[in-house]
């Protein structure tokens, strides 16, 4: 008689092997080390860029804003007021109308200033590459002080070389004028350089070098308005608004090729570069 063993209905069913070697574990974490270490410096890549897209964005907001406010003053724009006692109060302020509603206000005629506000103060003043951007956005630094992109600022120099800006009698013992640029002087305004990415030289205490300060000449360095420069804080290039309205990322060299002749500017570690120097 044969013996049949009878099927067993309770066995385990067999297990395959689950733990990991430790040579596969290594394996594992090489691959992902790679894999990191590809993404990286894409992704850096990629926020530069998104930073580089918005800034042209608050630009070209903050170019509108001025060519509205010229619409509602003959053509003005405004650079800089001296207060009495030498305050100053740069474009900031006055287009975004917090100017009157400061601690110090300036009381100007209403043909260069009548307080509404054309862009409202905020985050579109400044770039969000510049180093010190979170710093004076929580701040509120935006639209309330001179910290922003810098405008073509206005010096004795200007009204020789670049003949569109008009200085007017201000309530100041110090330093009496009100700098503004006349749009309707500007020539070839597709080619002159309104504004842009900026930073200063100069140490505030509160954030340091390298904030953005709201006045440049594109010709000359040391103090002059709290050492403002244009910055090249996109990867060797700045954004630039023009006084058509547009918006162009340039390079130092393209700078220099426009009706405003930029000569010096800072790059990402702060040096001042010669322009026409390095050419």
């Amino acid at each position: 008689m044969n013996n049949i063993i009878p099927p067993q209905q309770n066995a385990a069913p067999r297990r395959g092997r689950l733990a990991f070697t430790l040579i596969e574990l290594l394996v594992v974490i090489a691959i992902l080390a790679l894999l990191v270490s590809l993404l990286f410096p894409l992704t850096g890549k990629m926020l530069d860029k998104a930073r580089q897209t918005q800034c042209a964005s608050n630009q070209r907001q903050v170019g509108a804003g001025m060519m509205v406010y010229a619409m509602d003053h003959e053509g003005l724009i405004p650079i800089s007021v001296t207060q009495y006692g030498g305050q100053i109060h740069m474009w900031p302020l006055f287009l975004s109308g917090s100017q009157n509603k400061s601690g110090n206000p300036i009381y100007l005629p209403s043909k260069l200033y009548n307080g509404n506000v054309y862009l409202p103060a905020g985050k579109t003043y400044g770039c969000p590459a510049n180093p010190t951007y979170d710093y004076d956005l929580t701040h509120n630094k935006y639209g309330y002080s001179n910290y922003s992109y810098a405008m073509h600022a206005s010096l004795e120099v200007d009204d020789h070389t670049y003949g569109f800006k008009v200085k007017y009698p201000s309530p100041s013992a110090t330093r009496p004028f009100a700098s503004f640029t006349n749009t309707g002087l500007v020539p070839n305004a597709a080619q002159t350089v309104m504004g842009g990415d900026s930073a200063t030289l100069r140490d505030w205490g509160d954030s340091g070098p390298g904030r953005m300060m709201s006045g440049f000449h594109p010709r000359q360095t040391s103090h002059l308005f709290w050492s403002g420069f244009l910055h090249l804080a996109h990867n060797g290039r700045a954004n630039l608004m023009f006084f058509d309205g547009h918006v162009q990322s340039m390079t130092p060299q393209q700078m220099n090729k426009t009706m405003s002749h930029i000569r010096y500017v800072l790059d990402d570690e702060l040096n001042i570069i010669d322009i026409e120097a390095s050419n």
